[in-house]
């Protein structure tokens, strides 16, 4: 985010108009950064305007009690302050929170429970399920122009501003 930040003019990009998304680990990784501080940087606090999560992990201590905790070496601490459920309350911009129908349920929960994390903090977040779609077919609908996912996520960023 640095970087692009730095390097918009070079990039056609507008620096008042960064909103991210991301899907699955992309999704878990671009929560993170929606609840990041960019002001030690030097960067503004609203940097990014809104960010699309599409059939993301927000919690990793399901992933740390799993056969993956074997390899997964975190301690408590990181496993918090790594889980976007955990810092919701520093979100600092809109986010729009899909998932497929056909995700696991654990994909499912944590979706609408990191929705609802967000919600309680005060945050302003919309949650969409993609009816008749699974976690890898639920990518495809971003770019298809008739899908009610494209849709929510163009409403989304238009409503979240920059």
């Amino acid at each position: 985010m640095i970087w692009i930040h730095r390097n918009v003019a070079d990039l056609g990009v507008d620096a008042a108009k960064l909103h991210l998304g991301g899907h699955s680990s992309g999704a878990h990784l671009s929560a993170l950064l929606a609840a990041s501080d960019w002001s030690p940087c030097g960067l503004p606090p609203d940097l990014i305007k809104g960010c699309a999560l599409v059939s993301g992990s927000y919690d990793l201590e399901p992933a740390v009690l799993s056969a993956r905790g074997s390899y997964i070496s975190v301690t408590k601490r990181e496993e918090r302050e790594l889980s976007p459920i955990h810092v919701a309350d520093r979100l600092a911009c809109p986010i729009l929170v899909a998932y497929a129908e056909h995700d696991t349920d654990e994909f499912r929960r944590q979706s609408l429970a990191f929705a609802e994390a967000a919600r309680r903090a005060g945050k302003p977040c919309d949650a969409h399920c993609l009816p008749g779609s699974n976690h890898f077919a639920i990518v495809e609908q971003v770019a298809q122009k008739d899908s009610s996912l494209h849709s929510a996520i163009l409403r989304h960023f238009s409503q979240a501003g920059g």
